[in-house]
């Protein structure tokens, strides 16, 4: 078999949770004996579309007798942008696949209200290397409590409702930090006790995710973020709310803030912070205390949780798909 990685919406070495993911499952399918492509001039038995690819491409793989998978993070509903062009790109590519795959139950509920019902479709969630993202190596000794968040920030990741909930706590302990990683912060308030780091290589994560106690991650309608899955697989429990596909990766890994937000999946202002509910702080809080006070068994919870998604349980799941649709 040999598969054809393509899309026309990132370039296969962007740091960003397409790329990663295609980074992840390439060297898997090739230690299965899968032939892996990027160039989708080269004949292949199975287009795989990440999110979406040139209309041209995907036809002519289909003339030569290739299948089509495409997989699905989610859709634009940002109605300051023409989200609804946006949108027609990923469903003209749905339309010619043999397989749709989503990334989470909520992507699935979120992709078929604004394009529609596929052919055929499954859900298969975001791998992670818990070889690679293990509580096991080298440490930062952060001499107190260290919290994370790491993102590519936006308003909807929330990370003043982080911020905010972290000053609530330093009055009443100071043996907290709060380290955040990622590009596109804009937080007011930084102090010793909360640190930004920007941007870092995506080598160095591993070594922050194992060093730290909690990995707040109170982030808006995220699909499948690869952060979560990193975290959990390093140890670190999470905090999330209860919307989009987040709970579904965290599990008992973490506490899910249970919340008022109800998202009817119609479009929104996304960067407008009036649009974006708030996380209550003082339940923010008490979720960061009982994971400190109970820190072995929620790290031992994460990592359990994490494995449900390693890469060989996940790719395997990906080869399956893909020798499924060649044998339809």
């Amino acid at each position: 078999m040999k598969v054809c990685f393509v899309s026309s919406l990132f370039e296969m070495d962007d740091i960003c949770g397409p790329s990663i993911f295609v980074r992840n499952i390439s060297p898997f399918l090739k230690n299965k004996g899968i032939e892996v492509s990027f160039n989708p001039n080269e004949a292949c038995d199975v287009l795989f579309t990440v999110i979406t690819a040139p209309t041209e491409i995907v036809l002519r793989a289909k003339a030569k007798g290739a299948r089509v998978i495409q997989r699905l993070d989610g859709v634009f509903f940002d109605k300051t942008k023409d989200y609804k062009g946006m949108n027609l790109k990923l469903k003209v590519t749905q339309d010619e696949a043999d397989l749709v795959i989503y990334q989470s139950n909520f992507a699935k509920e979120m992709c078929q209200h604004y394009l529609g019902m596929p052919q055929r479709s499954i859900i298969i969630y975001n791998p992670v290397d818990t070889a690679v993202f293990t509580p096991y190596g080298k440490k930062i000794d952060f001499g107190r409590i260290n919290l994370l968040a790491i993102s590519t920030w936006r308003l909807r990741k929330r990370l003043q409702d982080s911020v905010e909930a972290v000053k609530e706590l330093l009055k009443i302990r100071n043996d907290i930090i709060f380290t955040i990683i990622g590009k596109g912060v804009s937080i007011e308030g930084t102090s010793s006790h909360i640190k930004y780091l920007g941007e870092l290589p995506y080598g160095s994560l591993p070594t922050y995710y194992r060093s730290s106690q909690v990995f707040l991650f109170p982030s808006y309608l995220d699909c499948c973020p690869n952060v979560v899955l990193e975290a959990l697989s390093s140890g670190t429990p999470v905090i999330c709310t209860d919307t989009g596909g987040t709970p579904e990766l965290v599990g008992d890994g973490g506490v899910v803030l249970k919340t008022k937000e109800m998202y009817n999946y119609e479009p929104m202002e996304m960067h407008n912070l009036n649009t974006i509910p708030r996380v209550d702080r003082e339940e923010f809080v008490e979720a960061i205390i009982l994971i400190l006070e109970n820190r072995k068994e929620y790290s031992w919870r994460a990592r359990r949780q994490a494995r449900k998604f390693s890469l060989d349980v996940i790719g395997n799941q990906y080869l399956k798909a893909m020798r499924e649709v060649l044998d339809e």
